[in-house]
């Protein structure tokens, strides 16, 4: 067990944030100060990688369970990132039946605020971890939870049980998995504070998208002219917060949903305008009528016969294609969305440094910091 927060005659001493010059000063002492989880005596003491700490006497046995330098090294972070943000923060915060890591209230509009976090470096069941939520959210506390283990698949997202994985990048690094990016964790603990965090209950697809389109050059099965087709190597399109949504990719191909998008056939049709486009010769993208499967749908054609290029024949050029036994042509489109496009209706912690997030529930309500939402 290493506390960080102790008393010495009369005053509360937070270990992480006490300045180097006052921390060596008060060890020249040898004090023996009153630890808060056993009100026992204990030392100062120093971690290899230089984190403040204190440290029982001896002979004293305590209850809770020794925490890992990683454990201490997040909660010394979150600490000191909240401080930062006018938070009064302290570590091994006891109520009625819990304990905190760290707890953090702030007085907002004269409301309090109270803030809760729980590192998570060994396992704990999402049963377990719901037990404890339930008891911070009756004392009016918002509870955010990092896990080295998540006890959940990483795509679960619940507003009531906020969690985040938190990995060691290095020694003394420590980084935290957001939706759409990694953040260390002062930068996350820095956005979460900042409200660059909301819980929303679906994605919201960017108006305007970036998409690599590759032109491939084939020949026509009845006319032999040479025309061109094209194919998206990473089909998909982003949400507010960044994040990729992905329906379709090479394995799993649906043509009419991404080759043959609105939005996507007048930007290949704005480029083939432009000079750079204008050596690629492209039939018109409509519904023809097949033989073989004996219906119409959306397809390539030949530029000059119009002659249908069906969904085998398409698969054909493009693995060719694919694989570099055609050449090819590649160019970014800028996508135009005219109008709102939900692709995958999935609730989600929303990360945007900007504030364009995606769509939030309608019961949400502004609070200090937007993660932690009643």
């Amino acid at each position: 067990m290493m506390p960080l927060r102790a008393f010495f005659a009369g005053r509360e001493l937070l270990a992480p944030v006490m300045s180097d010059e006052e921390w060596l000063n008060l060890k020249a002492q040898r004090p023996q100060v009153r630890l808060c989880c056993c009100d026992s005596t204990g030392y100062l003491r120093t971690s290899k990688l230089g984190t403040k700490h204190f440290v029982h006497g001896k002979d004293k046995i305590c209850n809770w369970a020794p925490e890992t330098w990683q454990h201490l090294l997040a909660n010394t972070e979150i600490v000191r990132v909240c401080q930062q943000f006018g938070y009064d923060a302290k570590t091994e915060v006891s109520g009625s039946d819990w304990r905190a890591d760290v707890l953090a209230t702030q007085t907002d509009r004269g409301q309090l605020i109270k803030l809760a976090f729980e590192v998570q470096w060994s396992s704990q069941t999402l049963e377990e971890t719901a037990a404890r939520q339930a008891k911070y959210q009756r004392d009016g506390i918002r509870c955010c939870w990092l896990f080295r283990k998540l006890p959940t698949s990483p795509d679960f997202s619940c507003q009531d049980l906020p969690m985040f994985k938190l990995w060691l990048e290095s020694k003394d690094a420590l980084r935290v998995d957001a939706p759409s990016r990694t953040l260390t964790l002062s930068e996350f603990m820095a956005a979460l504070l900042s409200r660059h965090f909301k819980f929303a209950s679906h994605y919201r697809v960017r108006q305007t998208q970036q998409v690599k389109v590759v032109f491939f050059a084939v020949f026509c099965w009845r006319c032999q002219q040479q025309h061109y087709l094209y194919y998206i190597p990473n089909p998909g399109y982003y949400s507010e917060c960044g994040i990729k949504i992905n329906e379709g990719a090479f394995g799993d191909f649906d043509s009419n949903f991404w080759l043959f998008r609105p939005e996507l056939i007048q930007a290949v049709k704005n480029y083939l305008k432009t000079e750079g486009g204008q050596t690629i010769r492209m039939g018109e993208i409509k519904k023809r009528y097949s033989k073989t499967v004996r219906r119409s749908y959306m397809s390539f054609g030949c530029q000059k016969c119009d002659a249908i290029w069906g969904d085998h024949f398409y698969f054909e050029a493009m693995s060719e294609a694919w694989y570099g036994y055609i050449p090819t042509i590649e160019q970014d489109l800028q996508i135009s969305l005219n109008t709102p496009l939900n692709l995958n209706s999935r609730p989600h912690w929303c990360y945007s440094p900007t504030g364009s997030f995606c769509d939030i529930i309608e019961h949400e309500t502004k609070q200090a910091t937007a993660c932690y939402c009643q």
